[in-house]
């Protein structure tokens, strides 16, 4: 999340300084999508959505 969130201007590294009580739902909506809609190496390319029917799909 620290790459969509602007980062601490006293201390850019400190993630955990985030004051996530300024973020609306529909932020973190938007947050959630493109984090999820992102191919991950771990899942050989995968976006996780793609990964986790496949997953579905074998259990079925």
């Amino acid at each position: 999340m620290h790459q969509l969130l602007p980062s601490n201007p006293i201390a850019p590294s400190l993630m955990c300084c985030a004051d996530f009580s300024k973020v609306t739902d529909e932020e973190v909506r938007e947050m959630q999508d493109q984090l999820n809609g992102r191919p991950r190496q771990t899942l050989g390319w995968k976006k996780p959505a793609e990964a986790y029917a496949e997953l579905l799909d074998e259990a079925a």
